[in-house]
């Protein structure tokens, strides 16, 4: 990949309000945790939150069980540098299916 084409990139998620997260991560006991973390102070935590529940419903399903949350925590305006929106949800797959 060229550096031109990766500053592109860059600047073009940066632009849309794009979020790095590292998906679903284990915490201990059942629980997992999904965080999102946006690359500018531009972006919303309602996309993020959109985002993170669809893929945790996904990860509960492909298990064959339900999504319980247990907390969902999101940062709040004004955003600046070191507090751009963040989210994390906190989940179980509850087997009552």
């Amino acid at each position: 990949m060229s550096i031109a084409f990766a500053v592109a990139a860059l600047i073009g998620c940066t632009a849309a309000g794009c979020a790095f997260h590292p998906g679903v991560t284990t915490v201990g006991g059942g629980e997992f945790v999904i965080t999102k973390q946006a690359v500018s102070r531009f972006s919303e935590t309602g996309e993020m939150r959109k985002d993170s529940l669809v893929e945790a419903s996904r990860f509960c399903s492909s298990k064959l069980k339900d999504l319980r949350i247990i907390g969902l925590k999101e940062t709040q305006p004004p955003y600046s540098p070191g507090n751009y929106p963040h989210i994390e949800l906190r989940f179980e797959c509850d087997p009552s299916r």
